[in-house]
């Protein structure tokens, strides 16, 4: 993880992040943190995730059926 950054900074990533101006709400006038992954993996298709009820701010993957790694 790499940070604290300020919206204004990782504005100029936002090919990289694209959270555009959700950024600036998200914040609320304070600073941020970003996840650099190593090795990251694009599959041709998103991946579908198990239906849940209510608000989910992290996703459990347990459950996932993952494509082979390709290298």
């Amino acid at each position: 993880m790499e940070g604290p950054f300020s919206t204004e900074e990782l504005a100029a990533f936002e090919d990289r992040h694209r959270a555009g101006a959700f950024l600036e709400a998200y914040a609320q006038g304070k600073p941020l943190w970003a996840w650099v992954l190593a090795n990251p993996v694009r599959y041709p298709e998103p991946l579908p995730l198990p239906p849940r009820k209510g608000r989910m701010m992290w996703a459990d993957l347990s459950e996932v059926a993952w494509p082979e790694a390709r290298s």
